[in-house]
């Protein structure tokens, strides 16, 4: 794959991932938080919901500020916390048919991508 269309294919599953998990066609502006959303629903899948601290170390960002932003997205109703420490996406969201739809364009592009 050449470096372009990786880059191409990043922004383009960022796009279809940040409308279903934040429901805007503004991703850019909001990269951090669907970076934690994307580290909360590995955690989740994994059947590992990870504290605050552990989505910092996995994501590269300062945990004070992976705290906030888990409280505002709290807030938002797009996670809260599971097992002791933990962060899971709501059931809300999962089950919104706006995250199933961009979970299936997601995972289409990244097939398109891995066939050429």
């Amino acid at each position: 794959m050449k470096p372009a269309d990786a880059c191409m294919l990043l922004i383009d599953v960022t796009r279809a991932l940040g409308t279903g998990l934040l429901k805007t066609d503004r991703f850019g502006t909001r990269a951090e938080d669907l970076l934690i959303l994307c580290g909360v629903c590995v955690g989740q899948a994994e059947g590992r919901p990870m504290a605050a601290y552990k989505l910092a170390q996995y994501i590269g960002q300062a945990r004070p500020s992976v705290v906030r932003r888990l409280n505002r997205l709290e807030a938002a109703g797009l996670v809260r916390r599971g097992r002791p420490g933990g962060w899971v996406l709501t059931d809300e969201l999962l089950s919104s048919s706006g995250f199933r739809r961009s979970m299936r364009e997601a995972e289409r592009r990244v097939r398109k991508a891995g066939k050429r």
